[in-house]
C-alpha cells in the first residue's frame, strides 16, 4: 500500500518493477508487480522561491522467486 501523505499529486515511478502511478494527495493505493509493498512514504520540503526537495521510499518484499527477497528503495530529488 502507498500513502501520499503531501498536499500535491505524487509520481510513483519504478524502472526495475516497469510501473509507474500517480498518487493523488491524502490518498492511498496498491500496487502489485511480482513484489510486495509493505510500506511507503512520499513527501516534499518546501524551501521557497520555487524550490524543494521531493522524496520516497519504500520496503518490498518478494512474491515470486525472479525478484530479491527484500528491497527497500528510496529516492530524492532537488527542484529548482
Amino acid at each position: 500500500m502507498v500513502h501520499n501523505q503531501d498536499s500535491t499529486p505524487e509520481e510513483f515511478e519504478s524502472h526495475e518493477l516497469n510501473r509507474e502511478k500517480l498518487i493523488a494527495p491524502g490518498t492511498s493505493t496498491g500496487l502489485m508487480a511480482g513484489m510486495l509493498m509493505v510500506a511507503a512514504v512520499f513527501g516534499k520540503f518546501l524551501l521557497g522561491h520555487h524550490q524543494a526537495i521531493r522524496y520516497n521510499a519504500a520496503w518490498l518484499l518478494a512474491t515470486s522467486q525472479a525478484a530479491h527477497d527484500h528491497t527497500l528503495r528510496v529516492q530524492m530529488e532537488y527542484e529548482f
